[in-house]
């Protein structure tokens, strides 16, 4: 029969490791496809995991599977019944597998000591051999290649529909090759794999090189239009290309992108500067899976008390300190203070901490306290947002990263001072940024980044460019602090501070006409 018209049957394993020596078999999905038609009815089954047994972390963080929604699993036994009178309904079973290798390892073992109710092909075998230049041939990479995305989470039912998408786009790939034959498929699987020196690249070398030498945003973008990617440039030519230079040093994710990029889509901008903001806003609106920095995901901004003790999502009279870019300082400031007033239960520690340090003798944290306070005398009267504002550079500038040696988890007086500190130092300068954000929400901006241009923030969004240095009167208005206008404003900061340290000018007017001349910006900027 056709490879065309033949009813395989996908399969997609997901475990709780590598192989059945680390892990067992976690939830397993199939479905009945052919070539020609890519809607399937997939059925997915949870496992029951052997007495005692956990979904590790790592696994519930990938799969989206825990412990808890084990609950409704079956037994093994049931499941593998279930595969076995599935595979009756069209026998002989010829079963179609991305990774079989894997699937395999947990499958065989099921079947005691008979053979399994079916014959396998693997479409990743069958890629490797079709498309040996493709930089990466993973379920994801290939089904994106093909034009269709595949769900961050590893779930076997997303996992079934993308590989049944893949074989729909290998059998005219195998035709074209007269291969039309399950059991020639079969044996081009284990013909010897092409090798090729370079990568080969979907995108089109023209697109990229036709790219314009100007800032910008760029989009990449899968066959199907759908958007995998968005970043900003300096140069569009430059920095899109340099993506498919030394090819070496790209990592795995990096590599699984790009073999799925079919198209471009860019945004020229006046500066680099306006590309950053424009990237950030097109992030948050449209989601790409490929980015990871400037996602909205769960951060919210709050806003603290003038004691910092509690916060709130909105501004009020009670709350005007902030925006925090969330409640995880805040809470270390608390826990800090908690132990300066003489608390040393665990809740304390780990809260001023941030995480549960191991084997800290009760000695060695009040030594370190003693050397905190003997060292910032003025701690526990500037735990005042103003107080905090005003806090020592010198003690900034001391407090840093924890000098262990890599692997030495022994805790002394000098480890907690400096723990302290940092949960101290830091915390003043998110209320210092703070401050900043929400008067560089209402400030007309001017600044050279290649050319002059001046642009007009109102209630934290851009409500007017100019060309030149128009430093107007700004209206103030309220802004909505959501994480998007969060970000909006320190990556503006961020900007501004890479204009600055390059000797560019930059000069500030906020609501209620208060200006800064580019020597107090430029003084000002490395503290927020």
């Amino acid at each position: 029969m056709s490879l065309r018209d033949l009813d395989v049957l996908v399969l997609d394993a997901q475990a709780t490791g590598a192989s059945p020596a680390h892990g067992n078999l976690l939830e397993l999905g199939w479905a009945w496809a052919r070539a020609d038609d890519t809607d399937v009815d997939v059925r997915t089954r949870l496992i029951a995991q052997p007495p005692e047994a956990t979904v590790p972390k790592i696994i519930t963080r990938v799969t989206g599977i825990d412990t808890a929604a084990l609950d409704r699993a079956c037994p093994i036994d049931e499941v593998w019944a279930d595969l076995c009178a599935t595979c009756q309904e069209r026998a002989p079973t010829r079963a179609v597998i991305h990774c079989a290798r894997f699937e395999l390892s947990f499958l065989q073992p099921m079947a005691l000591e008979q053979a399994l109710p079916f014959d396998t092909l693997c479409t990743l075998e069958v890629a490797r051999r079709l498309l040996p230049d493709l930089p990466r041939r993973g379920l994801r990479a290939l089904a994106g290649y093909f034009g269709l995305g595949v769900e961050q989470l590893r779930r076997s039912g997303d996992h079934v529909r993308a590989t049944a998408f893949v074989w729909h786009h290998l059998v005219p790939l195998l035709a074209e090759k007269g291969i039309d034959d399950w059991d020639d498929a079969v044996a081009l699987t284990h013909e010897d794999t092409p090798r090729r020196d370079r990568k080969v690249f979907p995108l089109p070398r023209e697109t990229r090189l036709g790219l314009p030498d100007q800032p910008g945003v760029y989009r990449m973008l899968r066959s199907s239009g759908d958007l995998l990617y968005v970043g900003k440039a300096t140069s569009l030519r430059r920095r899109v290309n340099s993506y498919f230079q030394k090819q070496s040093r790209r990592d795995e994710r990096m590599l699984e992108l790009l073999s799925q990029v079919r198209d471009l889509d860019v945004t020229p901008t006046a500066t680099p500067l306006e590309a950053a903001l424009l990237e950030t806003d097109t992030i948050k609106l449209l989601e790409p899976p490929y980015n990871l920095a400037l996602l909205g995901e769960a951060r919210t901004p709050c806003f603290a008390s003038k004691d910092l003790l509690t916060v709130s999502p909105e501004p009020t009279a009670e709350f005007p300190v902030g925006p925090l870019p969330s409640r995880w300082r805040q809470r270390r400031h608390v826990g800090l203070r908690r132990l300066l007033a003489g608390e040393r239960e665990q809740g304390a520690i780990t809260q001023a901490f941030g995480w549960t340090p191991e084997e800290l003798p009760p000695d060695v944290l009040d030594d370190g306290l003693a050397q905190f306070l003997e060292r910032n005398p003025r701690a526990l009267t500037s735990f005042l947002a103003a107080g905090l504002l005003r806090w020592d550079s010198q003690a900034r500038k001391e407090a840093g990263a924890d000098e262990r040696e890599e692997g030495d988890e022994s805790w002394d007086a000098a480890r907690v001072l400096r723990n302290l500190e940092d949960t101290l130092v830091f915390f003043a300068l998110e209320v210092r940024r703070g401050r900043w954000l929400r008067r560089l929400a209402n400030a007309a901006i001017s600044f050279d980044d290649g050319v002059r241009r001046t642009l007009v923030f109102r209630g934290g969004r851009v409500r007017s460019r100019y060309d030149d240095e128009r430093l107007v009167d700004v209206r103030p208005a309220d802004p909505t602090f959501d994480i998007a206008t969060y970000d909006r404003m320190r990556v503006l900061t961020t900007e501004l501070r890479r204009v600055a340290q390059e000797g560019r000018d930059v000069r500030i007017r906020f609501a209620g006409g208060r200006s800064l001349s580019a020597e107090a910006v430029a003084r000002m900027l490395p503290w927020v």
